[in-house]
């Protein structure tokens, strides 16, 4: 049997040994692209070597506030520790565009030290890609929360100018901030 791609991606070589894929291994790496839509040509070996039989995770990836990251918890499962949420492109940590929702559980990050800076990139297991249009309630609710946050941010900032004494409220809105953060990272 000839293998014929779902996803539209042709898997040829292993990205991890080079070796050549088998039909099996090709449709194995095909299904998986598409219901997490992680693309990795892995043959079976690596997948058991290196991931102990689970396709490899998705990693956010941002630099200095640009990047990837995921927003909205939603559909939360405690017997997986599972998630709905939606993977968005931000600028300077604001989700600006929603690109993909997915069932995730996060298994951890990784850190690394630059002589400039210093990156962190959190590691989630991908068990489905969900449609984008099934989450609109949590799109909206980041869009809101986020941006309501920063126009009371910007507004305190003004009105402090000529009341001193609104001085606190910015302080105290980022301090809620990092404290939400902490929170959810």
């Amino acid at each position: 049997m000839v293998y014929k791609s779902k996803s539209g991606i042709i898997f040829k070589k292993c990205e991890f040994c080079n070796k050549e894929l088998n039909e099996r291994e090709k449709s194995f790496c095909d299904i998986a692209t598409t219901q997490t839509g992680v693309i990795r040509a892995i043959c079976n070996n690596c997948l058991d070597t290196k991931f102990n039989g689970r396709y490899p995770a998705k990693t956010t990836n941002r630099f200095m506030g640009i990047g990837v990251d995921f927003y909205g918890k939603k559909n939360y499962n405690p017997n997986d520790t599972s998630y709905t949420s939606i993977e968005w492109f931000v600028f300077i940590f604001l989700p600006i565009i929603p690109l993909k929702a997915f069932r995730i559980r996060k298994i951890g990050h990784e850190i690394a030290n630059y002589i400039i800076y210093r990156r962190e990139s959190i590691k989630y297991d991908i068990i489905s890609q969900i449609p984008l249009s099934a989450n609109k309630g949590l799109i909206i609710k980041t869009y809101i929360s986020v941006y309501a946050f920063l126009s009371l941010m910007i507004g305190s900032a003004i009105l402090s100018i000529y009341y001193p004494q609104f001085v606190i409220v910015p302080i105290l809105l980022v301090v809620i901030y990092l404290i939400w953060y902490l929170i959810k990272h």
